[in-house]
């Protein structure tokens, strides 16, 4: 049983190892994954999910909501919508991609369960609160484009990082090669990012369209 394990069933309270479990994602990223792929925490990711999903709508409504508001007149929709909504497309998007990280590795000859993917997969994603963190400390510098462009590197660098992160999860669930798991993760990621792009764009052409 690896160390992050052990620490976990030693007696510490739930509410520590859950805030365990997301300091190790970002120092002991191969030990926690392993160690949530034997407890299967389901619960508490979706509740990671669910509150960092929030807080990043809060982030990017903060940021830019007054803008979308403006450009789209839809002053009063936006506020309510932009906050809870980017907590529902978190969680949707992160099953989904969930579920097809099972799928891949069953058919690439591995055993993980789902309850343990979909585990990791909520978790890993709890990274993102430094992504809204940044986003709300440039949101009175969006004037200054440096600041902007910096702010968007991070941005691809925690998307790089959560693949990175995915890898090591498919890897440690399945047993599997660094090779096998790349093949498992680059294609399910493929398929939400295709999803995820057609359905912004269907919903962007009707708003556009309604604009006249």
């Amino acid at each position: 049983m690896s160390s992050s394990s052990s620490a976990s069933s030693s007696g510490s309270s739930p509410v520590a190892t859950f805030f365990e479990t997301i300091w190790g994602i970002v120092v002991r990223p191969t030990e926690t994954t392993r160690d949530l792929v034997e407890r299967r925490p389901v619960v508490q990711g979706l509740i990671v999910l669910i509150a960092v999903g929030l807080f990043d709508g809060l982030a990017r409504f903060i940021a830019t909501g007054a803008e979308v508001a403006a450009y789209f007149g839809i002053e009063s929709l936006v506020g309510g919508l932009i906050t809870p909504g980017w907590a529902v497309i978190v969680i949707v998007a992160n099953v989904l991609i969930a579920a097809l990280f099972w799928v891949a590795s069953r058919l690439l000859g591995g055993n993980a369960s789902f309850p343990a993917i979909l585990s990791g997969v909520c978790f890993i994603y709890s990274i993102f609160i430094l992504n809204g963190l940044i986003r709300l400390a440039l949101t009175p510098f969006l004037d200054i484009q440096p600041l902007v462009f910096m702010g968007e590197l991070v941005g691809m660098a925690m998307l790089t990082w959560q693949f990175i992160l995915y890898v090591v999860l498919v890897s440690g669930a399945n047993g599997f090669s660094t090779e096998r798991s790349l093949v498992a993760v680059i294609i399910p990621e493929l398929v939400v990012w295709g999803i995820f792009s057609g359905f912004l764009a269907v919903v962007m052409s009707g708003v556009m369209e309604r604009l006249g």
